[in-house]
């Protein structure tokens, strides 16, 4: 169930709703927007699901966040024929951002249709040659939206993996 609908079900009840509005940060779940701070960067982990509305709404986020604002995004899987519209009319939500990491091969219109300013890459796979240039790349103040299918980061342990690195590098002198 999900907290709206708790929420919901107590106000129909005559409850008290405010502690279900006080809940933990740490109750969402890995994957669904969940925020992190590593070194003072600040990681937006929404890697468990995407598709063209979730994906503009998380992009529509970013914007408004302070600092550089990165997105990493990955392809939106199972879209059919439409697919590569769909991943390329994403490049006016990026606009106000400061730049846009590809992942996978769906994002490649994705790519292509990004202004060079906004283009930093383009990767076949969350690797480790992502996360080594995301590790070199970023800087405290940063806000790194991690966003698509869940294949494409999430099963993959890509943003735990990511964060490790940010310490790790932030670590060394």
């Amino acid at each position: 169930m999900t907290l709206g609908a708790v929420i919901c079900v107590l106000d129909i009840l005559g409850r008290d709703i405010a502690p279900a509005l006080n809940l933990p940060a740490t109750l969402v779940p890995a994957g669904r927007g969940q925020v992190l701070e590593v070194g003072g960067i600040t990681i937006i982990d929404d890697s468990y699901n995407a598709n063209p509305v979730s994906m503009q709404a998380a992009l529509e986020s970013l914007a408004l966040r302070p600092g550089r604002k990165i997105a990493v995004l990955g392809e939106m899987l199972e879209l059919g024929r439409e697919s590569a519209r769909f991943h390329a009319d994403l490049a006016e939500y990026c606009s106000p951002l400061d730049t846009v990491v590809c992942v996978g091969a769906g994002m490649r219109p994705l790519y292509e249709a990004l202004v060079e300013p906004l283009r930093a890459s383009w990767h076949a796979n969350a690797g480790e040659p992502l996360i080594r240039e995301l590790s070199e790349e970023v800087a405290p103040g940063d806000t790194l939206l991690v966003k698509g299918s869940n294949r494409v980061f999430w099963a993959q342990g890509f943003v735990s993996k990511l964060a490790d690195a940010l310490r790790a590098h932030r670590a060394t002198p």
